[in-house]
């Protein structure tokens, strides 16, 4: 949705551009200032800070930028992978990764401050800061530098479940737990899916679990009996209420990880 609304603005943002050009040659003595929406589109926007640039899993990242203006702007960044497109939300993001987006609003003069904190299931490697200022209406949304940020060793999340195949017609508990789920007002999300119905928002079963000081939590759900099918357990760690992160999330080909599904009735899928 971000990307589709961005391209038609930089579509709308052109077009405007055009046509004040064309205004500017048949008027040649017209001397009044540039039009704001103008300006802005050639506005050329100063590089991102981020501090720190390095740091391991729950590190506080402090992301800020300059020259954010126009009519009601927004800034959207996030934290991805190197081989992104750039564009926050898109081809770079990082799955399962949810705490690592963000979204702002610059002050009167453009100055605009952010942070987000790198959830466990960022792998260490290379990656970097990206960011967009985006006014509510007018020119085409204008792209910050992006910036290195490197992710070091760490605690990672892990998750496990018990069991994973059963018989059908009858009720299944499963016995779950999982790591690395901390910060303030913690808590666990979990809901189990027929496979397939998850965008629907479709479940048979939902749990909610407290981690200990440390992140860590344990618990049971129950599959109601039913006939042969493949559930999906999702379980997503949230912080003050925002989610933080996905546990063993889809890959970018939406193929589930087989440590979430529940055979009922059969045979394991083939996944990746």
């Amino acid at each position: 949705m971000l990307r589709s609304v961005l391209a038609a603005r930089c579509a709308l943002g052109l077009l405007a551009a055009l046509a004040m050009a064309a205004s500017a040659c048949g008027r040649a003595d017209d001397l009044s200032p540039p039009a704001p929406a103008a300006e802005a589109a050639a506005q050329q926007l100063p590089p991102l800070v981020v501090s720190p640039t390095e740091g391991a899993p729950f590190t506080a990242v402090i992301v800020s930028g300059t020259g954010c203006t126009g009519r009601s702007p927004s800034v959207a960044g996030e934290l991805e992978r190197l081989e992104g497109d750039s564009a926050p939300g898109g081809t770079g993001a990082i799955p399962g990764a949810s705490g690592v987006f963000f979204t702002t609003t610059p002050d009167a003069t453009g100055s605009w401050t952010h942070s987000f904190t790198v959830p466990p299931v960022v792998a260490p490697g290379q990656y970097r800061v990206v960011a967009q200022c985006a006014p509510e209406t007018g020119p085409q949304p204008a792209a910050y530098s992006p910036q290195p940020s490197e992710v070091s060793m760490g605690d990672s999340a892990s998750m496990s479940l018990s069991p994973r195949q059963a018989p059908a017609g009858v009720d299944v508990v499963v016995d779950i737990s999982g790591t690395s789920c901390r910060g303030t007002a913690s808590q666990v999300d979990l809901q189990v899916h027929p496979v397939g119905s998850e965008e629907g928002g479709e479940f048979v079963a939902s749990a909610v679990f407290t981690p200990d000081g440390e992140g860590s939590w344990a618990g049971r759900v129950t599959i109601p009996a039913g006939p042969a099918a493949t559930y999906v357990v999702g379980v997503v760690c949230t912080i003050g209420g925002q989610q933080f992160f996905i546990y063993l999330p889809a890959s970018d080909t939406g193929s589930v990880p087989s440590a979430r599904l529940v055979q009922i009735g059969g045979g394991l899928p083939p996944t990746r």
